[in-house]
Protein backbone atom coordinates (compact mmCIF):
# COMPACT_ATOMS: atom_id res chain seq x y z
CA UNK A 1 0.00 0.00 0.00
CA UNK A 2 1.41 3.53 -0.55
CA UNK A 3 1.97 5.80 2.10
CA UNK A 4 -1.20 8.71 2.77
CA UNK A 5 0.07 12.11 3.71
CA UNK A 6 -2.32 14.37 6.43
CA UNK A 7 -2.36 17.91 6.32
CA UNK A 8 -2.14 19.54 10.04
CA UNK A 9 -5.23 20.02 11.59
CA UNK A 10 -7.58 17.27 9.35
CA UNK A 11 -9.56 14.61 11.15
CA UNK A 12 -8.83 11.39 9.25
CA UNK A 13 -10.65 8.83 11.53
CA UNK A 14 -13.93 9.22 13.43
CA UNK A 15 -14.86 7.96 16.71
CA UNK A 16 -17.19 5.03 16.02
CA UNK A 17 -16.10 3.99 12.36
CA UNK A 18 -15.26 0.68 11.84
CA UNK A 19 -11.87 -0.37 11.98
CA UNK A 20 -10.82 -1.06 8.49
CA UNK A 21 -7.38 -0.37 8.44
CA UNK A 22 -4.03 0.36 11.07
CA UNK A 23 -1.58 2.81 11.01
CA UNK A 24 2.13 3.05 11.54
CA UNK A 25 3.31 7.05 12.01
CA UNK A 26 6.10 7.43 9.80
CA UNK A 27 6.18 10.82 10.53
CA UNK A 28 4.95 13.62 12.36
CA UNK A 29 2.46 13.15 15.40
CA UNK A 30 -1.22 12.90 15.78
CA UNK A 31 -3.86 13.77 18.38
CA UNK A 32 -6.22 10.87 19.61
CA UNK A 33 -9.02 13.21 21.04
CA UNK A 34 -11.72 11.20 23.26
CA UNK A 35 -13.89 12.71 25.85
CA UNK A 36 -11.71 11.61 28.65
CA UNK A 37 -8.30 12.53 27.61
CA UNK A 38 -5.50 13.29 24.39
CA UNK A 39 -2.86 11.61 23.55
CA UNK A 40 -0.43 12.23 21.55
CA UNK A 41 1.05 9.50 18.92
CA UNK A 42 4.69 10.04 17.64
CA UNK A 43 6.52 8.69 14.55
CA UNK A 44 6.68 4.92 15.25
CA UNK A 45 3.56 4.09 16.64
CA UNK A 46 0.72 2.36 15.34
CA UNK A 47 -2.93 4.03 15.49
CA UNK A 48 -5.42 1.79 15.57
CA UNK A 49 -4.04 -1.45 17.42
CA UNK A 50 -5.80 -0.57 20.90
CA UNK A 51 -9.12 -0.07 18.93
CA UNK A 52 -9.11 -3.30 17.21
CA UNK A 53 -10.90 -5.56 20.17
CA UNK A 54 -13.57 -2.42 19.61
CA UNK A 55 -14.19 -3.28 16.58
CA UNK A 56 -14.33 0.60 15.96
CA UNK A 57 -12.14 3.33 16.33
CA UNK A 58 -12.23 4.82 19.92
CA UNK A 59 -11.59 8.65 19.10
CA UNK A 60 -11.10 10.90 16.39
CA UNK A 61 -7.78 11.02 15.33
CA UNK A 62 -6.39 14.51 13.74
CA UNK A 63 -2.87 15.52 12.14
CA UNK A 64 -0.91 17.69 14.93
CA UNK A 65 1.41 18.53 12.12
CA UNK A 66 1.81 16.78 8.56
CA UNK A 67 1.88 13.33 8.69
CA UNK A 68 3.00 10.72 6.68
CA UNK A 69 1.20 7.31 7.89
CA UNK A 70 1.74 3.74 6.62
CA UNK A 71 -1.65 2.14 6.03
CA UNK A 72 -2.28 -1.56 6.99
CA UNK A 73 -5.47 -3.57 5.55
CA UNK A 74 -7.17 -4.89 9.04
CA UNK A 75 -10.77 -6.34 9.42
CA UNK A 76 -10.59 -9.04 11.70
CA UNK A 77 -7.85 -10.59 13.70
CA UNK A 78 -6.60 -12.91 11.23
CA UNK A 79 -5.46 -10.09 9.33
CA UNK A 80 -2.40 -9.78 11.84
CA UNK A 81 -1.62 -12.82 10.50
CA UNK A 82 -1.70 -11.60 6.73
CA UNK A 83 0.18 -8.64 7.65
CA UNK A 84 3.07 -10.40 9.31
CA UNK A 85 3.59 -13.14 6.65
CA UNK A 86 3.19 -10.35 3.98
CA UNK A 87 5.43 -7.90 5.89
CA UNK A 88 7.31 -9.63 8.60
CA UNK A 89 9.54 -6.62 9.36
CA UNK A 90 6.43 -5.40 10.91
CA UNK A 91 5.78 -8.06 13.15
CA UNK A 92 8.09 -6.32 15.48
CA UNK A 93 7.13 -3.20 15.61
CA UNK A 94 3.35 -4.18 16.60
CA UNK A 95 4.54 -6.24 19.34
CA UNK A 96 6.89 -3.38 20.48
CA UNK A 97 3.78 -0.74 20.48
CA UNK A 98 1.32 -3.32 21.54
CA UNK A 99 4.29 -3.88 24.54
CA UNK A 100 4.57 0.20 25.05
CA UNK A 101 0.22 0.41 25.12
CA UNK A 102 -0.21 -2.16 27.88
CA UNK A 103 2.52 -0.84 29.89
CA UNK A 104 0.80 2.42 29.76
CA UNK A 105 -2.35 0.90 30.70
CA UNK A 106 -0.92 -1.05 33.34
CA UNK A 107 0.49 2.28 35.16
CA UNK A 108 -3.15 4.06 34.27
CA UNK A 109 -4.49 0.86 36.58
CA UNK A 110 -1.63 1.51 38.86
CA UNK A 111 -2.24 5.06 39.55
CA UNK A 112 -6.40 4.10 39.47
CA UNK A 113 -5.60 1.88 42.56
CA UNK A 114 -3.72 4.47 44.80
CA UNK A 115 -6.09 6.78 43.92
CA UNK A 116 -8.38 4.27 45.06
CA UNK A 117 -7.01 3.63 47.96
CA UNK A 118 -6.68 6.93 49.07
CA UNK A 119 -10.40 7.63 48.57
CA UNK A 120 -11.16 4.87 50.67
CA UNK A 121 -9.25 5.54 53.49
CA UNK A 122 -10.24 9.29 53.19
CA UNK A 123 -13.77 7.99 53.51
CA UNK A 124 -12.91 6.14 56.40
CA UNK A 125 -11.01 9.00 57.98
CA UNK A 126 -14.23 11.08 57.47
CA UNK A 127 -16.26 8.30 59.57
CA UNK A 128 -13.99 8.22 61.92
CA UNK A 129 -14.22 12.25 62.38
CA UNK A 130 -17.91 12.17 62.06
CA UNK A 131 -18.26 8.82 64.89
CA UNK A 132 -15.75 11.42 67.28
CA UNK A 133 -18.16 14.38 66.46
CA UNK A 134 -21.16 12.61 67.65
CA UNK A 135 -19.30 10.88 70.60
CA UNK A 136 -18.03 14.57 71.62
CA UNK A 137 -21.66 16.02 71.54
CA UNK A 138 -23.63 12.79 73.37
CA UNK A 139 -20.21 13.11 76.17
CA UNK A 140 -21.08 16.71 76.56
CA UNK A 141 -25.34 16.25 76.46
CA UNK A 142 -24.52 13.91 79.31
CA UNK A 143 -22.06 15.58 81.33
CA UNK A 144 -24.42 18.93 81.13
CA UNK A 145 -27.39 16.66 81.98
CA UNK A 146 -29.30 17.12 78.77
Amino acid sequence: MAMIKVPAGKCFIKHGTAVNALYMVIHGTVRQVSKLEEVQIGSGNIIGLMDCAEEEYIADYVAADDVTLYPFHYHAPEDFGKIFISQPKYAAAFLSVAIREADICLDETRDFKTVQKNIIALHWQCIRNIRSYVENIAFRRKVSGE
